[in-house]
């Protein structure tokens, strides 16, 4: 069953399979004008004025004739300061002075050649059309300055934006969420309506299959799509509370219209069904001719549903976007999807939060490709039940940022399809050095650019082929039942993994793997494990993984657990556990074995027909590397997956690995400043920089007082580059010297001392280090070395 939960906060974790990315909110506030100004996209001035700076203008003076090649222009002074007159030129007589207070500004003709002539002739200091100016579009609601994240200085950039468009009637937004307080002061202005319907009858009025939906449709058993929980009343603020109406806040869009399409309960919970039933209902409202452009949905959980990715594929055929948080859990979204936003379709925009220090958000998930941008999601001020106000923070926040920018540049530009509309979104955004690599574009939204149609073009990152291509195929079953008397090292479910040290390195996709990250539910991260539950499986494997047998497994009490053996040249992961759901149907037996030389096999053992099927449907074997190229499945959901299965899979590499070379190997200490560069300090930040030849891995090897430290770190070189960083052991008062060298060439050797004084005044050898502390530092400073191509 598929169900949704509202979080309380980042650190709430849930075994259901939705929930809802919000944190907690700080605090209420209590329910607390001048004309917008016209929307601008060009210049304007008054016809035949000009602002002109002259000496020759007397202070009683209502009239100015020039001479010298414009003896035949007659100026009126409307008025005059110092040497500077507002004129009129060039007029016959005074008639035009009464027809000032009913003048229109009309666009700047480039034509016009007064002000040339004017300063040419030496008459005028200075000269300039008389300028269209209007007041900056900051709304009047009260707790508008309590919104950072639509300020220009830390947020969007909101107010550059509304002195161009303000949104439009004519856009409708759909929030997916537990629905809108329509009677809200600041959204009832602002909500969709079904003119078809009648609200409150119990009658189907215009024949579309769904009653009462006069703003918007209920799918989680209550009457009509009253929000009961705050959360989507709080979302839909963000995108459109009324906006310059002397009270509360404002949203993004000032006017917009807000249809609600409630799956969420008052618990914030839902079903994979439901959620799928009001996308549909998004869906088919758009093709009925409601302007459907923009979906928004802040609630995510579960794994992979082929049902879900068909709705929402459904609706960007039919031309709604769909703005979906990137997730809470501090989650890289590349390695471990979390969905509805790691579908991979065109109309799915994955929005990361921000704070308002302009850096990701410690809960925030992220994904240098699966996480478009970011936007403001710390402490966002919106609406909420009851007429009052509360500040969330989460992905769930600035995801509406985003679909309130798109819903009022596609007001402003309602010609852009949706990929021109997306494309200018990222194109727009303003690149931050806190999401390089953090999500895709690295960039945060900016709405002010989005509207002035200020916008470079997001770089497009270079190819980098995967080294290594795997083969999938059935053998013999031939398990190694080594492990199945070893300890058990992991006996949990959910969240809880187990770190193993390899006894040597095992290579995967070009890598030089030392340790992995075990899961109680049959898959290995070659990677820190996911800081989230994978007990739902996806139609592949995780990225940086192997997936034995993934599925929801529990394996709790004795003598179910995972266990560890190991050998030379081979390690054997074995998993005796239950299958959630079907408890009473026997144990499953998973043997996982990696190989020193690269190669994987999984043998699987299913006591009986009935548990067989329930893996068949919900089982994944597989593995990934980080990109989507390098993703091999055997199986996912179907019946290839059996009892007595045994699947290897065999790597073929990169041939240019072998053409590795390291010509100049760089090894810096870095001081408190730039100063100290070079200066080899205890405890400090250390750069490494590998230049040579070749795409593919290598091994790095630290010394210490010219004593090899045990292992090597593995290092991915692209195209003869590589860089770690790392930091420095902390040494006493003398010296010990620390040495690099790669398995491919290269070394370089650095000397950390405290002080410089002290070295002078010690001239003996450098300090001796212990078995034990040799040991220490040795763990510690390779553990800190960090870094790729």
């Amino acid at each position: 069953m598929y169900c949704s939960r509202l979080c309380s906060g980042v650190n709430n974790l849930f075994s259901n399979r939705f929930y809802l990315l919000l944190i907690t909110g700080f605090f209420l506030v209590p329910l607390a004008s001048w004309a917008a100004p016209q929307p601008r996209s060009e210049i304007r001035v008054f016809p035949g004025e000009y602002v002109i700076e002259t000496a020759d203008v007397p202070g009683s003076a209502r009239s100015l004739t020039f001479s010298g090649g414009l003896a035949e222009d007659k100026f009126v002074v409307l008025d005059q300061l110092g040497e500077t007159a507002q004129v009129v030129a060039p007029v016959s007589s005074q008639r035009l002075l009464g027809a000032l207070d009913r003048r229109q500004s009309v666009p700047l003709d480039p034509s016009d050649d007064f002000c040339e002539r004017i300063i040419l002739s030496g008459r005028a200091k200075s000269c300039s059309p008389n300028f269209e100016l209007h007041a900056t579009a900051t709304p009047n609601d009260t707790h508008w300055d309590m919104l950072w994240g639509l300020s220009a200085e830390t947020g969007i950039d909101a107010p550059t934006a509304w002195d161009i468009n303000q949104g439009s009637e004519d856009v409708v937004v759909a929030v997916i969420d537990t629905g809108v307080d329509f009677t809200h002061p600041d959204l009832r202005a602002n909500m969709w309506i079904n003119h078809g319907e009648i609200p409150g009858n119990g009658i189907d009025d215009d024949n579309n299959g769904y009653i009462d939906d006069y703003h918007g449709a209920s799918f989680s058993g209550s009457r009509d799509c009253m929000d009961d929980n705050g959360h989507g009343t709080h979302v839909a603020g963000t995108i459109g509370a009324s906006g310059n109406n002397a009270i509360g806040v404002t949203g993004i869009n000032w006017r917009v219209r807000i249809m609600a399409a409630k799956f969420l309960n008052a618990d914030g919970s839902g079903s994979l069904a439901n959620a799928i039933n009001a996308i549909n209902y998004v869906t088919k409202m758009k093709e009925s001719g409601v302007n459907v452009r923009l979906s928004n949905n802040s609630w995510g959980g579960g794994g992979y549903s082929q049902a879900l990715y068909n709705a929402i594929k459904r609706a960007h055929e039919a031309g709604v976007i769909f703005v979906a948080a990137a997730g809470n859990e501090g989650n890289n979204n590349d390695q471990s999807a979390a969905y509805p936003s790691s579908y991979d379709l065109p109309n799915v925009v994955s929005v990361a939060a921000l704070g308002r220090n302009q850096r990701l958000a410690d809960f925030s998930n992220y994904g240098a490709s699966s996480v478009d941008l970011a936007a403001p999601g710390v402490s966002i001020l919106s609406t909420f039940p009851g007429g009052v106000y509360q500040s969330l923070s989460g992905t769930s926040m600035a995801a509406p940022h985003v679909t309130g920018a798109l819903a009022i540049l596609s007001a402003a530009e309602p010609r852009l399809d949706n990929a021109a509309l997306i494309g200018r979104l990222y194109d727009s955004g303003v690149p931050v050095n806190a999401l390089q690599q953090k999500v895709r574009t690295g960039r945060k939204l900016n709405l002010g650019r989005m509207l002035k149609k200020q916008t470079v073009p997001v770089p497009v990152p270079p190819v980098i082929p995967e080294p290594c291509k795997y083969t999938a195929e059935t053998v013999a079953f031939n398990p190694d039942y080594s492990a199945d008397t070893a300890r058990i090292v992991l006996q949990a479910d959910e969240l809880d993994y187990h770190r193993y040290m390899l006894p040597f390195l095992f290579p995967f996709h070009g890598k030089q793997i030392s340790a992995i990250f075990i899961s109680p539910n049959g898959v290995v991260y070659t990677q820190a494990a996911p800081n989230r539950m994978d007990f739902a499986n996806d139609s592949r494997a995780p990225g940086n993984s192997i997936a034995a047998l993934h599925t929801d497994l529990s394996a709790t009490i004795d003598p179910y657990g995972v266990r560890v053996s190991a050998s030379k040249s081979s390690v054997t992961i074995y998993w005796l556990a239950k299958v959630f759901g079907y408890e009473g149907h026997g144990d499953v037996e998973i043997r996982l074995s990696l190989f020193k030389t690269g190669t994987i096999e999984t043998h699987i053992s299913i006591p009986n027909t009935t548990l067989e099927q329930a893996v068949q449907r919900k089982a994944t074997i597989g593995l990934a590397g980080q990109s989507d190229a390098s993703v091999v499945t055997f199986a996912a959901n179907d019946a290839a997956i059996r009892d007595k299965l045994a699947v290897r899979f065999s790597p073929t590499c990169n041939p240019n690995e072998g053409n590795l070379s390291v010509a100049r190997l760089e090894a810096v200490g870095i001081g408190r400043n730039q100063k100290e560069l070079g200066r080899a300090m205890p405890g400090r930040p250390l750069a490494i920089r590998l230049h040579g030849s070749g795409t593919g891995e290598l091994s790095l090897k630290a010394s210490l007082n010219n004593r090899k430290c045990p292992g090597v770190v593995p290092v991915s070189m692209f195209d003869g580059h590589a860089s770690l960083d790392g930091v420095l052991p902390k040494v006493g008062r003398r010296y010990i010297t620390v040495a690099f060298e790669s398995s491919v060439g290269g070394r370089r050797t650095l000397r950390i001392q405290p002080n410089y004084k002290i070295m002078r005044r010690v001239k003996n050898a450098p300090k001796r280090l212990s078995p034990r502390t040799f040991e220490r530092h040795c763990e510690a400073l390779q553990a800190s070395l960090v870094g790729g191509f």
